[in-house]
C-alpha cells in the first residue's frame, strides 16, 4: 500500500521521461506501476510524448552508454503501459474512437520507424504485448459506449495496429508454418525436415494475436478485410495462423486471399504465411476446377519464385504449389501453362523441372476413364517439337569441361525428357498419345535419339576416363528408352 501510495505521487510525464531510456530492470518496474496506478490520463500524456521522442529518435542509442535500454525494448514496454492506463481511462468530450484514434497514430508511427530493427524475441515480444494491448481495450470498448458503430470503429482501429505490427514484425516470427503445412500435405516429399530454433515461440506469440482479433469481433475470412477491398499481406498472416477457423474452403476462399498472395510474393513480406494457405487451401479444393483469373497470376509469380529464390525449402513449396495449381485447371489452360513453362527462355530452371508437370499430366490423363486432352494426340502435336528436341538446338555440336556439365540445365532437362519418353512408351499401351506410332517413333530417332548417340560418344571420349555424371546419366537414360522401343512390335515390323 505505502509502494502504491508513493507510485502515485510521481509524475508519469517527469518520471517516464527519466527512467525509460534506462536499462535497469528496477526502472522498468517502476514504469509498469506507473501505468497501473498513476492517473491514466496523465500516463498516457507520458506515453504520447515518449512515443513522439522515439519517433524522432531515429532508433541509435549512445555506444557508451551501456545501460540505455533499445528504442525497441522501450516501444514494448511503452505499450505494456498503455494497456494498463487505457483500460482505466474515462471518456470526456471526445468519442472512443476519437480517443483511441489519435493514441494509436503515435505509436503506429513510432512501429514504423523501429520494427525494423526489432530482433526475433522483441519482435515476438511486441506482438504479446500489443495482442494483450488489444484485448484489455476491447473490454473498455465494450465498458465506455454500447454504439454498435461507435465498437465497430474502436474495432477497427485496433485491427489496424494488431495488423501493423504483425507486418513491421513478420520477420520475427519464424515458425516454419509453410514447412510445417508441407509436411502435412506432402510428408513423403518431405527433403528437408528441420525447424528453426524456438519456433513455438513465433507460432504461441502469433496465436496470442489470433485469439486477440476474437475480442474485437474478427474472425476467419473477415480478417482478410478491414476497410479495403484488397487485404494487406499483413491480415494474410492472421488468417494462415487461423485457418483450422475456416468452415468453408473453396475457390471463393482462393480468389479473397490472391491479392494478398500476390502483394506477399512481391515485397516477400508474410510469404511464409502465403505459402501455407497455399499448402492449405489447394489440397482441400478436391476436384473442383480454379478459374483462369487465378491460375494465370499464380502460375506466373510461383514458376519465377520456384526457379530463383535462393532458399531451396521454399523452391520446393512453390514447385509444388504450382503442381497442385495446374492440377485444378481447365485441361486447355493446364496444357497452354505447361506449353509455357517447357519453353520458358528466361527460367531454363522452369523448363527442366516443368517437365515432371507435363509427366504428372500425362500419367493423370492415361489414369482418367474419361477424355483427356493429355491422353489425346494433341499432347504429342504440342509437346513433341518442345521435349524430343535440344535447346538451344546446337545443343549437341557443343564441347563441355566437366564443370560445364555439371551445371548445364539443358543436360538436366534433357534426361527429365528421356524418363517422359520412356513413361509414355511402358504406360500408354493403347497409343492415346500417338507416342507408339511408326512415324513418331522414326522421327524421334532422328531428330533426337541418333544425334544424343552420337554427342554422347564424343562428349565421353573428351572426357575420359573421367565421365561427368550427367553424361553416364544421360546414358542410361537412353538405354532405357532403347529397350522400351525394341519391345514394341510395330519397330520389329518397320525392321523387317
Amino acid at each position: 500500500m505505502v509502494l502504491m501510495q508513493r507510485i502515485y505521487l510521481f509524475s508519469p510525464l517527469d518520471t517516464l521521461s527519466v527512467l525509460l531510456p534506462s536499462g535497469d530492470p528496477a526502472s522498468r518496474s517502476i514504469i509498469r506501476l506507473l501505468g497501473i496506478y498513476s492517473p491514466a490520463k496523465e500516463v498516457i500524456m507520458a506515453v504520447q510524448e515518449a512515443l513522439e521522442r522515439l519517433e524522432c529518435f531515429g532508433g541509435h542509442v549512445d555506444d557508451n552508454e551501456q545501460s540505455h535500454s533499445s528504442p525497441q525494448d522501450q516501444l514494448i514496454l511503452l505499450i505494456g503501459v498503455y494497456a494498463s492506463a487505457i483500460p482505466r481511462l474515462k471518456l470526456r468530450r471526445k468519442s472512443a474512437s476519437d480517443t483511441l484514434r489519435s493514441l494509436m497514430v503515435e505509436l503506429e508511427k513510432a512501429v514504423r520507424t523501429h520494427g525494423d530493427g526489432f530482433s526475433i524475441n522483441q519482435g515476438r515480444s511486441v506482438i504479446r504485448h500489443t495482442s494483450s494491448l488489444v484485448q484489455e481495450v476491447s473490454t473498455w470498448i465494450k465498458r465506455v459506449t454500447e454504439s454498435t458503430e461507435e465498437q465497430a470503429s474502436c474495432n477497427e482501429i485496433m485491427m489496424n495496429v494488431l495488423s501493423v505490427i504483425i507486418e513491421t514484425s513478420a520477420h520475427c516470427i519464424q515458425s516454419c508454418a509453410a514447412k510445417r503445412a508441407f509436411a502435412a500435405s506432402f510428408p513423403t516429399l518431405v527433403v528437408d525436415k528441420s525447424l528453426t530454433a524456438n519456433w513455438e515461440e513465433g507460432e504461441q506469440a502469433i496465436q496470442r494475436a489470433v485469439v486477440s482479433s476474437h475480442s474485437i469481433n474478427l474472425h476467419s475470412i473477415e480478417r482478410l478485410h478491414g476497410r479495403t477491398s484488397k487485404p494487406p499481406a499483413r491480415r494474410m498472416i492472421l488468417l494462415a495462423h487461423a485457418f483450422q477457423e475456416l468452415q468453408i474452403v473453396d475457390n471463393d476462399l482462393l480468389s479473397k486471399v490472391l491479392p494478398g498472395t500476390m502483394s506477399a510474393f512481391q515485397s516477400s513480406v508474410a510469404l511464409d504465411e502465403c505459402l501455407a494457405l497455399l499448402l492449405n487451401i489447394l489440397p482441400n479444393l478436391k476436384n473442383s476446377a480454379i478459374s483462369p483469373e487465378i491460375i494465370t497470376p499464380l502460375c506466373t509469380i510461383l514458376s519465377s519464385v520456384a526457379s530463383t529464390h535462393p532458399g531451396p525449402s521454399i523452391r520446393h513449396q512453390c514447385f509444388r504449389i504450382l503442381s497442385l495449381l495446374l492440377s485444378h485447371s481447365p485441361p486447355t489452360l493446364r496444357l497452354e501453362a505447361l506449353k509455357e513453362l517447357t519453353t520458358d527462355p528466361h527460367l531454363p530452371q522452369m523448363r527442366t523441372a516443368a517437365v515432371g508437370l507435363v509427366k504428372e499430366a500425362v500419367l493423370e490423363g492415361l489414369a482418367s476413364s474419361s477424355q483427356h486432352i493429355f491422353a489425346s494426340r494433341v499432347f504429342i502435336q504440342v509437346f513433341a517439337p518442345i521435349l524430343f528436341r535440344t535447346n538451344p538446338q546446337d545443343f549437341f555440336s557443343k564441347n563441355f569441361n566437366p564443370e560445364e556439365m555439371h551445371d548445364s540445365y539443358e543436360a538436366s532437362r534433357l534426361i527429365e525428357c528421356l524418363s517422359l519418353y520412356y513413361v509414355l512408351l511402358q504406360r500408354d499401351k493403347a497409343n492415346k498419345t500417338g507416342i507408339r506410332d511408326r512415324d513418331i517413333i522414326i522421327n524421334t530417332e532422328k531428330s533426337f535419339l541418333a544425334p544424343l548417340r552420337m554427342a554422347l560418344a564424343r562428349w565421353e571420349e573428351n572426357h575420359a576416363p573421367n565421365v561427368p555424371m550427367p553424361i553416364i546419366s544421360l546414358q542410361i537414360s537412353i538405354e532405357r528408352v532403347e529397350n522400351a522401343i525394341a519391345a514394341l512390335d510395330i519397330v520389329k515390323g518397320e525392321k523387317s
